[in-house]
C-alpha cells in the first residue's frame, strides 16, 4: 500500500488586469483590489502580469529613473495589504548596478523575498547572466518591509514542505508565467497554452487585458493548469473588466518535490483553513479566429477610450 499523504490544500490565483502605461495611481488601485480579493479567498500564490505596475507599453519611459522609483513607491503601498502566507508576484522595471532589468518582485506577507530578472525587450532591458546576489532595497520599501536587502537573480522559492516555486523553464513544482503577451490571432490556443502544457507541472499564467495606451492589445486569458488534469481555471478572454482572478485549489501535499539546480530561497506559504477539495478540471473557453478579430478590435477601442479618460482625470 502507498503511504497516505497529509492533505495540504492551497489556493492559487492568476491575475489578468487592465494596467495603463505610466498611470501608477490607477494601476496601484487595480492591484490593491486584486490583492484584497485574493486575501479574502485565502489565496496562497497570486501571480500578476509582467510590468503590471508601470504598464507594459511604457517603451523608452522604462529607461527613466522616475519610472523605476514610482514603481517601488507602489510596491511600498501594496506591501501592507499582503497578509502573511500570501506570495504576491509583481512585475516592474528594476535598476541594479546602473542597468535596467525586467523583474518580478516576490512579496511574501510583509517581506520582499526575491527580485528575479526575466527576459525583456533588449531595447530597454538587460539580461541577467550572473549568480544571485544581495540587492539593496529602496528606503521606502525597506522601511515598510523592515529589511534592507533581498536576493536578486535567478532563484526559486522552496516551501517548508519541499515544494518549489519558480518561473517558466525553471523545473520548479509550481511555475509562474507572469506575462505581457500582446494579442495575435490564434496565438493563445496555438502557442501560449501549448507552451504551458509542456511545463508538465502546476502552471499559473497571468496577462494584461485591454489597451495599455499604445498600439498593442492584450486579450487576458489568465489561467491555472495542472499536469494530468489540464485546465483548472480560466479568466474571460477579451474582458472589459478592470481585473479578474483565475483561482484553483491544489493539494501540494500530494505533490512530489522536484530537484532544482538554482539557488533556493526558503518561504512558508499559507494553507486553506477549510479543507477544500482540489479543483476539478474545466473545459477551455474556445473562440473562433473570426470572433477573436472582432473582440480584439472592440476591446482595443474600449481600452483606448478608458486610457484617454484616465488622462483627463
Amino acid at each position: 500500500m502507498e503511504p497516505k499523504h497529509t492533505a495540504r490544500p492551497i489556493k492559487l490565483a492568476s491575475l489578468q488586469g487592465a494596467f495603463f502605461s505610466m498611470d501608477f495611481e490607477t494601476n496601484q488601485r487595480v492591484l490593491s483590489c486584486a490583492i484584497s480579493a485574493a486575501a479574502k479567498q485565502q489565496v496562497s500564490i497570486l501571480a500578476c502580469p509582467a510590468l503590471c505596475i508601470p504598464g507594459a507599453d511604457c517603451e523608452d519611459h522604462f529607461l527613466e529613473s522616475d519610472t523605476v522609483s514610482h514603481s517601488w513607491n507602489v510596491v511600498a503601498h501594496l506591501i501592507p495589504l499582503i497578509p502573511d502566507g500570501l506570495l504576491c508576484v509583481l512585475g516592474m522595471p528594476v535598476t541594479f548596478q546602473g542597468r535596467v532589468y525586467n523583474c518580478l518582485v516576490h512579496v511574501l506577507g510583509k517581506s520582499v523575498v526575491l527580485v528575479r530578472p526575466m527576459q525583456g525587450n533588449p531595447r530597454w532591458f538587460r539580461r541577467w547572466n550572473s549568480s544571485p546576489v544581495e540587492f539593496p532595497l529602496p528606503d521606502g520599501v525597506a522601511k515598510v518591509a523592515s529589511q534592507k536587502t533581498c536576493t536578486f537573480g535567478d532563484a526559486v522559492l522552496r516551501d517548508r514542505t519541499g515544494i518549489t516555486v519558480g518561473q517558466e523553464n525553471s523545473a520548479a513544482d509550481i511555475v509562474l508565467g507572469c506575462a505581457a503577451d500582446p494579442y495575435e490571432n490564434g496565438k493563445y490556443l496555438g502557442e501560449t497554452m501549448k507552451r504551458l502544457e509542456l511545463e508538465k507541472t502546476v502552471a499559473l499564467y497571468a496577462n494584461h487585458v485591454g489597451c495599455a495606451g499604445g498600439r498593442l492589445y492584450y486579450e487576458g486569458g489568465a489561467c491555472v493548469l495542472a499536469p494530468g488534469a489540464g485546465l483548472l481555471a480560466q479568466a474571460k478572454r477579451f474582458a472589459l473588466s478592470e481585473f479578474e482572478l483565475a483561482t484553483a485549489v491544489v493539494d501540494i501535499g500530494s505533490m512530489g518535490s522536484k530537484t532544482c539546480n538554482e539557488t533556493e530561497v526558503p518561504i512558508e506559504l499559507g494553507v486553506l483553513h477549510d479543507l477544500e477539495k482540489a479543483t476539478v478540471p474545466i473545459k477551455m473557453d474556445t473562440i473562433s479566429l473570426h470572433e477573436e478579430l472582432g473582440l480584439a478590435a472592440t476591446g482595443w477601442m474600449a481600452g483606448r477610450f478608458s486610457w484617454s479618460a484616465s488622462l483627463d482625470t
